[in-house]
């Protein structure tokens, strides 16, 4: 009882103000009062600070402008159907010619059309098929000939593959330990049948999604 009139803390009261310098007493913002009950001061009240600016004519920001920046929606928007669009998509199979490779050759020739191709047709997919490795018959050197209606060789006793729609086979011998450096090595260099001048890259579409897939 500093006053010595009976009383402790009697009528104390601060301002207070907790927002950058400059803002009390601008726009919509305030100082408050802290007030000191039991020795203690009390929180700030009644301070109002900034706010992000609305369109209300006030300036809620403090800075000295009403509804500066402020874009206001005079008209309804209306929903919208939006329909998925799919990106295409080019795989890349990479059988191994390995001697050991017979019977893995052979289930890809068994399956990849009816396994393959035709799920792929089914689900309205954009898709293309690129086929690295040698051409040829699966029995006689671990060759690899897909005929139609993904591929298109009637015949797997030609020398050079026949390309479809969706399938272009680039004839190159891939080993059991050597596949990445033939995909690099082949990737822009013309093949022994001519098919790929500009080497297999010249079948990849732009804004295609790429998977490739090693046999």
């Amino acid at each position: 009882d500093n006053d010595c009139d009976g009383v402790v803390d009697d009528e104390l009261f601060q301002s207070c103000y907790r927002g950058p310098q400059g803002t009390a007493g601008v726009g919509i913002c305030q100082a408050g009062l802290v007030s000191c009950v039991s020795g203690s001061w009390s929180g700030c009240e009644g301070e109002v600070l900034p706010a992000l600016e609305v369109c209300d004519d006030a300036d809620n920001d403090c800075n000295g402008a009403e509804d500066e920046n402020v874009t206001v929606y005079t008209q309804d928007g209306s929903n919208q159907s939006v329909e998925p669009v799919y990106r295409p998509v080019d795989i890349i199979f990479v059988v191994d010619n390995s001697g050991s490779m017979t019977d893995e050759i052979v289930a890809v020739e068994n399956n990849i059309n009816t396994s393959f191709a035709a799920i792929m047709d089914q689900s309205d997919l954009d898709y293309r098929v690129i086929l690295l490795s040698k051409h040829g018959r699966a029995s006689s050197d671990q060759s690899i000939c897909i005929r139609p209606p993904l591929g298109g060789n009637a015949s797997c006793y030609t020398s050079c593959p026949t390309n479809a729609s969706r399938f272009f086979h680039y004839s190159t011998e891939i080993g059991s330990h050597d596949s990445l450096n033939r995909i690099l090595y082949t990737y822009n260099r013309t093949d022994a049948c001519n098919r790929a001048p500009g080497g297999w890259s010249q079948w990849l579409r732009p804004g295609a999604a790429r998977v490739f897939i090693e046999i």
